[in-house]
């Protein structure tokens, strides 16, 4: 749980902060028309947390906007 805090950090500092909550709330809207109640799963920042949430690493070597991978992409 600590990591995937600490992505969440490391993604509210790339979009200094003040962009973070506001880009979150769009992106569970619109994805609350496609996905239901699945729509917080299925947002980016949940999404890369999620997956690196074992790696200890991943905060070190993560790329400022590594999230916006996981916007449109299924993996």
């Amino acid at each position: 749980m600590i990591n995937e805090e600490k992505t969440h950090w490391k993604q509210q500092l790339g979009m200094l902060i003040i962009f973070f909550y506001p880009f979150y709330l769009i992106e569970w809207f619109i994805k609350l028309f496609f996905y239901g109640k699945k729509a917080y799963y299925n947002i980016s920042f949940e999404r890369e947390a999620k997956l690196f949430k074992y790696d200890d690493y991943y905060n070190t070597k993560r790329k400022k906007w590594a999230s916006f991978h996981y916007i449109f992409n299924k993996e």
